[in-house]
């Protein structure tokens, strides 16, 4: 069975969070998903202008944005 290609935009400044949902996303038996990431709110909007995305993993708390 073929996996189903997710792309995601993981838009996070903390590397460890990275890392662990990196893992997490690895074990997922039914999907592959293809990261891109941004440390902060207007490099994230910069890409979204760029390229699309299936999915957007959003940290509530940036440096450069709140809430």
């Amino acid at each position: 069975m073929q996996k189903t290609q997710i792309q995601v935009l993981l838009v996070e400044d903390n590397p460890l969070d990275v890392i662990l949902l990196r893992q997490s996303l690895e074990k997922d038996a039914l999907a592959s998903f293809e990261l891109k990431e941004a440390v902060r709110l207007n490099s994230a909007l910069d890409l979204l202008q760029k390229e699309s995305f299936d999915m957007i993993l959003l940290d509530l708390g940036l440096p450069d944005s709140q809430g």
